[in-house]
């Protein structure tokens, strides 16, 4: 691939953990772009790369809505507990 970018995302274990399994399934099927989610201690770890600038700008704005609508998921299941 020919561009890559690495973002570390500052979250709680917990919160990584929950983000990088409800994302796993949509990482196996992109062919535009590859990604790569890894939970560390000081959060979660992105790692993406693709063959064109541009989708590599879709795929980041791709995955950050994933993941800001499984943070409001969790967000709203922990207020009606």
């Amino acid at each position: 691939m020919r561009y890559s970018l690495r973002l570390t995302l500052k979250l709680s274990p917990l919160y990584a953990k929950i983000i990088r399994r409800s994302l796993a399934p949509e990482m196996k099927w992109r062919a535009e772009w590859c990604a790569k989610l890894s939970v560390h201690e000081d959060g979660l770890v992105v790692e993406l790369k693709s063959q064109s600038l541009s989708r590599m700008r879709a795929a980041s704005n791709t995955l950050l809505r994933w993941m800001e609508m499984v943070e409001g998921v969790v967000d709203l299941l922990g207020e009606g507990a």
